[in-house]
């Protein structure tokens, strides 16, 4: 009689220790990867409005730097309340890469799914200085666990409240190490109609800029009253680059990046010319060339 009793309370240990594990494992896997990803933007940026159909953040609107976030401006400072404004974030783009996973302090990749999340805010206020605002996540989805490897919430980007419009998710070495490219622009400074390339990418848990080009820019010149017609534009630089990583070497910790100018310079056609970017592994940045910088300033 002891021997069975003994047998059944070791029977109901085990089945107990089975619907256990078998309860944490449900409790790992009740949310779907973006229902989990969901829940951890609702702490970031609040819950999500309803009515206005995005997570509302309240920050400074007006930030003095370079349009690529690369700025000592703090959206969350302290400031007159004409300066602060509502951005409707929402999510931009939420991009699968399945069985890979990649870290620039890992050598290989693992296995596993990875989710690279962009969330891009409008604000309020559309004067030509405020910025848009945006926010970048990489996510590991592992045996139902979300895992956070690279965030940061709050980037200023662009111009009269508006981010960039386009974004794309590029490769930028050949094991699995991927960033964003964010196309800004045209906009018109002072007379001179600019669009520009900004690369974003994960870098010590966080997502940082790694370059930012000028890949449109249009300038018509001075009018000239002494002709006919009043509205000649002699001097006219109108050009374009197309700007793309070379994948030539696949043995790089980050591919260069390729830059093909074409177009019109002060009047006259231009030949086209191609510029190789360095990537910079110390600086985590590329550094372009002495000679592309003494090119661009021509125009």
């Amino acid at each position: 009689m002891k021997k069975r009793i003994s047998f059944l309370v070791a029977f109901a240990t085990f089945m107990a220790v089975i619907l256990l594990s078998c309860s944490q494992e449900a409790s790992k896997t009740a949310l779907a990867p973006e229902e989990a990803i969901s829940l951890f933007l609702d702490r970031t940026y609040g819950k999500h409005d309803e009515v206005r159909n995005a997570r509302i953040v309240r920050a400074s609107s007006v930030c003095v730097g370079t349009p690529d976030g690369e700025t000592d401006c703090n959206p969350f400072r302290d400031g007159p309340d004409e300066h602060k404004s509502d951005y409707f974030m929402k999510i931009k783009r939420m991009d699968r890469i399945g069985n890979s996973s990649y870290s620039p302090n890992e050598s290989a990749s693992q296995s596993g799914d990875t989710y690279y999340v962009l969330v891009t805010g409008v604000g309020e206020h559309a004067c030509h200085a405020c910025t848009g605002m945006f926010g970048a996540f990489v996510f590991e989805w592992r045996s139902g666990e979300l895992k956070i490897t690279a965030s940061t919430p709050h980037l200023v980007h662009g111009s009269s409240g508006q981010p960039a419009h386009t974004w794309e998710l590029i490769e930028l070495n050949a094991v699995g190490y991927r960033g964003w490219r964010a196309r800004h622009g045209p906009d018109q400074w002072g007379g001179h109609l600019t669009g520009w390339d900004t690369i974003y990418a994960p870098h010590d848990g966080k997502i940082v800029p790694l370059l930012t080009l000028g890949t449109s820019y249009l300038y018509s010149g001075p009018r000239h009253e002494n002709r006919p017609d009043g509205n000649a534009f002699p001097e006219e630089t109108d050009l374009i680059t197309e700007l793309y990583p070379d994948t030539s070497d696949e043995s790089v910790a980050v591919y260069p990046m390729k830059a093909i100018i074409k177009g019109k310079l002060k009047g006259k056609q231009l030949r086209p010319k191609t510029f190789l970017i360095p990537f910079d592994e110390k600086e985590w940045k590329y550094r372009p060339s002495e000679e592309y910088e003494t090119f661009a300033k021509q125009g």
